[in-house]
């Protein structure tokens, strides 16, 4: 005797997801267990976006678009651009702490200036509070894990 289906194919079993490559999700897996249970480790995240397209900017042209961007009135480009000014330099060597604390300082005064509401992905003043806090241990941690993001080893 043989057994037909009448209805619907036989169904497969599904295939393993391949882990994401980019390098986000790179970045993100390597400072997952350096979180792990940190006070910023929520806040950071909404962070560490821009590190992954550094570009050749320095951070003072970064901040010179931010400034002309908030004189035109241009309010989310500026918002934009401060996230890609202050994960510019996380992820720079060669730009100090303070200067880290002092573009999450201008970014917190930019947030209380603009009633933003809260999202999951731009920062709020908390997470600019909880990051600056932790500043030189953050640096260190992010600028690690960018390396090893930049150059993989093979």
């Amino acid at each position: 005797m043989t057994r037909f289906r009448l209805f619907g194919k036989k169904k497969e079993a599904p295939k393993a997801v391949a882990a994401c490559t980019c390098p986000l999700c790179m970045l993100t897996d390597l400072l997952g267990p350096k979180l792990k249970g940190r006070p910023y480790d929520k806040s950071l995240l909404k962070f560490i976006i821009s590190p992954t397209n550094v570009s050749d900017e320095s951070p003072k042209e970064i901040e010179k678009r931010v400034k002309d961007a908030v004189k035109k009135g241009k309010i989310e480009e500026a918002r934009i651009s401060y996230l890609m000014l202050i994960g510019n330099a996380l992820a720079k060597e060669n730009v100090p702490a303070k200067d880290v604390r002092k573009y999450l300082g201008e970014y917190k005064l930019f947030l209380k200036r603009h009633k933003f509401p809260p999202s999951e992905y731009y920062p709020s003043v908390k997470d600019c509070s909880d990051v600056m806090n932790h500043a030189d241990e953050i640096v260190g941690v992010v600028r690690k894990a960018y390396q090893k993001v930049k150059s993989p080893e093979k």
